[in-house]
């Protein structure tokens, strides 16, 4: 693997003040991958060096040439008069990525001496294309920003910006972005300087824009050709059909957010407080609409023109300069608060995002965050005096048909079903969401979201002569995770290893176990699959050592006999501990596939616990 860079800027003044800058840059990434799997290698059924592996008996080689361009011109210009600073800058830059991959697979090799791909059999079918990739994205733009402040007192700051992205349909390429924003330094106002000086200082600003989202892949806003086959008669023929359609209104996802701050600075500097507010509506939301499968495709990609999705919350951050002298000691903490809310579906139906095992388990629903996790919500245990009732209704619903009677109020708790063999206590009890009696997929509702009710984090460092010390910290608070892996590991039947919580399960009424951990089966039945359910959402709030370091810089009068200028050692952790309650790996889970199904864990790989040791030298 290589990467290179290639960069020139250049500089010219025209008069005191008004500059023309270009930047050309350029980067090139080269990639080759070699695969070879031997006849060593059994796999499933097939014992190494038999006939049946030979299918299996591989080699690939794949070469990845890829380029980013990027030219970026400006003309900037800056001015004072008395107590009037104005700067402007006006600008135009283009952007093109190119990405160039070539695969090829061989077999029919006649031992494990020759690793290559040139060692391939005779027949022509054992060499092959296996993974190519050609395909390009362009952005033009054109910028202004304009800055004025005045006495140090009040600033303003007006940008515009025009965006074209060539991932656009023709008639919808370019997108507009304004923005606006001001300060007011009040503790320099004359009325209150005097009495604020060395005491305070005090800052409000706000500010308003918009800003665009084109992260959508390449070409789909264009027509695709797919290939297929259909049958003629007895024979099948290999056809093409067009695979996506073209959408030349294909546009822009557009973000338009306000902000509203505070800063705050106490003793000189010493300790200074950060407030954000925060307000932000996304529309024009890009989505792949769902379509009849007899047009050739499931889905096209287009705007959801009144969709609309809110993130809104604030951001608190206190710094500190406790020591200073021949001790130095500064200490930083921060928190997030954040609220996502689909506003509008944009005359959508929910939707409900499948995952592993065919299993649905988020849904986009008006009113809720972005793919909260959707289930069943287990409310108890079968107790045996549940169970006699639960027999009782069994004896009503058989009598009327397998349904029952308008009116007929329950005894027991609703189950999924009257089956005696699927029937026991010790079953979790379900809540009847929709009150047919029943649980059904109807009974699937809201069970949580992986969104944190706030997260933070804290930092310290300390120095005294050479010695350095420091140390960070982060930590969330309410977000919660599908634990899929539950479904090996919580599923009650003894087909693989189970957490340690199911020894402590429900036997019987006199031995409850604890955790609501219902009685163990062997089978799997209607009543006693846990489903996906409140029994797979897990609390994934967690306290995390991001790093800790110490250090040590020798004496320069040491280093300097040596002709070293400065001489430091340290030693560092990542990663040192996480407090959770999180079972998995790891409580930071990202998503599955796709935005609309976040926090779900399926084999999530852990955090790596990192230590170094290291020296920084300067000559």
């Amino acid at each position: 693997m290589s990467r290179h860079n290639l960069n020139v800027n250049m500089v010219y003044e025209f008069i005191p003040d008004l500059k023309l800058s270009a930047r050309l840059g350029q980067q090139w990434y080269n990639y080759r991958y070699f695969y070879y799997r031997p006849m060593s290698i059994g796999r499933d059924a097939a014992v190494a060096y038999s006939d049946a592996l030979k299918p299996y008996n591989i080699a690939r080689t794949t070469s990845t040439y890829d380029v980013d361009r990027l030219g970026e011109f400006m003309l900037s210009y800056k001015k004072e008069f008395g107590r009037h600073h104005f700067d402007a800058l006006a600008g135009y830059t283009l952007q093109k990525k190119t990405y160039d991959r070539l695969g090829v697979e061989a077999t029919g090799f006649a031992d494990d001496r020759i690793h290559e791909v040139t060692a391939h059999g005779s027949e022509a079918t054992d060499v092959q294309l296996y993974d190519t990739r050609k395909a390009g994205w362009a952005m033009m733009s054109f910028l202004t920003r304009v800055n004025y402040a005045f006495d140090d007192r009040y600033t303003l700051t007006a940008s515009f910006r025009a965006d074209g992205s060539s991932r656009f349909g023709v008639d919808s390429r370019w997108g507009y972005f304004p923005s606006v924003s001001a300060g007011w330094t009040l503790s320099n106002e004359p009325f209150l300087k005097d009495a604020l000086e060395r005491v305070a200082s005090i800052r409000l600003r706000a500010s308003w824009g918009k800003s665009g989202n084109n992260d959508i892949g390449n070409y789909a806003s264009i027509a695709s050709i797919s290939t297929g086959s259909y049958a003629f008669g007895n024979t099948p023929v290999s056809t093409t059909y067009e695979g996506s359609f073209a959408d030349a209104a294909l546009g822009w996802e557009t973000t338009t957010q306000t902000n509203i701050g505070i800063d705050l600075g106490f003793l000189g500097g010493r300790l200074n407080v950060i407030g954000n507010y925060y307000n932000s509506i996304s529309s024009d939301i890009l989505y792949d609409y769902p379509i009849s499968s007899i047009s050739g495709a499931t889905a096209t990609k287009t705007n959801l023109g009144t969709a609309k999705i809110r993130n809104r919350g604030f951001d608190f951050q206190v710094d500190a300069r406790v020591l200073t002298g021949k001790v130095n000691w500064n200490v930083s903490a921060n928190v997030s608060v954040n609220r996502n809310k689909v506003v509008s579906m944009g005359g959508l139906d929910d939707i409900i995002s499948t995952t592993e095992r065919s299993v649905g388990s988020h849904i986009t629903k008006e009113g809720y965050p972005i793919g909260s996790f959707y289930g069943y919500n287990a409310i108890g245990i079968m107790s045996k005096a549940d169970y006699a009732n639960a027999l009782l209704d069994r004896e009503v619903y058989l009598k009327n048909g397998n349904k029952f009677p308008e009116g007929y109020e329950l005894k027991g708790p609703a189950v999924s079903s009257y089956s005696l063999d699927a029937l026991s206590y010790g079953n979790a009890i379900w809540k009847d969401v929709n009150g047919d009696g029943l649980i059904t997929t109807d009974d699937k509702t809201i069970i949580g979201d992986a969104y944190p009710d706030f997260t933070g984090g804290f930092s310290t460092n300390l120095s005294w002569k050479g010695l350095d010390f420091s140390a960070s910290f982060v930590y969330s608070y309410g977000g919660e995770v599908i634990n899929f892996q539950d479904y090996y590991l919580y599923n009650m039947e003894g087909s693989g290893n189970q957490y340690a919580i199911v020894a402590d399960r429900y036997i019987s009424d006199e031995q409850p176990g604890r955790n609501n951990v219902p009685i163990a089966s062997r089978i799997s039945t209607p009543n006693t699959s846990l489903k996906l359910s409140s029994y797979y959402v897990e609390d994934a709030s967690f306290f995390r050592c991001a790093n800790i370091t110490l250090g040590y810089t020798l004496p320069k009068r040491w280093m300097s006999k040596l002709h070293v200028s400065s001489c430091r050692v340290y030693f560092s952790g990542d990663n040192l501990f996480t407090i959770t309650p999180y079972r998995g790996y790891n409580p930071e889970v990202s998503y599955k596939s796709s935005n609309l199904m976040p926090g779900f864990d399926w084999g999530c790989y852990p955090l790596a616990r990192i230590y170094s040791l290291g020296l920084n030298l300067t000559f």
